[in-house]
């Protein structure tokens, strides 16, 4: 996907201040600036220094890395010659939600003024603030960090990114949930964590999960962490049931599953779980279901 920034915030969705996408961008430079939420830069491919404030020491930034800058912290992003590629993502956690420079309106307020929403559906985004308030009382974070290897994140900025592209009336409510996961995950990646609960093939695990769309370099993952590719392959067997590669098929087809079930067309399919062409996608589902995807859905 070409670089892409989408301009927040919204009616519906006023705590998103900004989305974004950069694919492939040798040079950057975001000039020193702050927010009024949370700013996250998750990144998707590749490794770059990256210098974060002033003439500070240079940030190594590598793939599914995120970066979580609190409110008001000033920062800036700057990176030269190296290639990567990120999300970026602002989000407002507070009891208030601000729009403009020195203008504070609570949610239910905002809420309150959109007098087409179905009562049931207010009291359901009244819920999620709740929540959501309820989530950022429990974030320690003061100042920016970096917490490493956290594929997880990446298939829920992803979902966000698809929500932001197809909208219809549950867009929004989907769009908080993943928001809610998001900060969710960030919580329980602040606390400490027990010894020997995340090994290098758990790690493995959640990456071919994550990352069940793309095509995988199996030789590359078992070097990331620390196997040849025989001993990655026959370790990962071991624990998960699976051969790493027949582990990714199996979240890829899930992937395939979810999408026909919702009601997606097959060439919406194809190109969400990463194939070049619908036909590609058709013989490669025919193959493992034994029948066609429209047939799949039709059932």
């Amino acid at each position: 996907m070409p670089r892409e920034q989408m301009e927040f915030p919204l009616k519906a969705l006023p705590r998103l201040t900004h989305f974004g996408y950069s694919n492939q961008v040798e040079k950057n430079h975001f000039g020193p600036h702050r927010h009024y939420g949370y700013e996250l830069i998750y990144v998707t491919r590749g490794e770059a220094e990256t210098q974060m404030f002033g003439n500070s020491e240079y940030l190594s930034l590598k793939q599914d890395d995120l970066w979580v800058i609190p409110p008001g912290e000033v920062h800036k992003f700057q990176y030269n010659q190296e290639n990567i590629d990120f999300y970026w993502l602002g989000f407002q956690t507070g009891e208030d939600v601000i729009l403009a420079e020195n203008h504070m309106t609570p949610p239910c307020r905002l809420l309150n003024r959109e007098k087409d929403l179905p009562r049931g559906r207010v009291e359901l985004l009244h819920q999620m603030n709740e929540e959501i308030s309820s989530i950022s009382r429990k974030i320690r974070i003061q100042k920016h960090c970096v917490f490493r290897k956290v594929p997880h994140f990446n298939r829920l900025f992803q979902s966000i990114e698809h929500e932001l592209h197809h909208r219809d009336d549950f867009s929004e409510m989907l769009i908080y949930q993943k928001l809610m996961e998001i900060f969710t995950g960030i919580v329980r990646l602040s606390l400490p964590r027990p010894a020997g609960t995340d090994s290098p093939l758990d790690y493995a695990c959640r990456y071919l999960n994550s990352h069940c769309r793309e095509k995988i370099d199996f030789g590359k993952l078992a070097g990331r962490i620390g196997y040849s590719s025989e001993h990655f392959s026959r370790a990962f067997k071991k624990k998960f049931g699976l051969s790493p590669r027949l582990y990714h098929e199996k979240c890829r087809m899930n992937e395939a599953r979810e999408h026909l079930a919702r009601g997606s067309s097959i060439q919406d399919t194809a190109f969400s779980c990463g194939f070049k062409s619908s036909s590609h996608f058709s013989t490669w589902f025919r193959k493992r279901e034994g029948l066609s995807p429209g047939q799949y859905y039709s059932n």
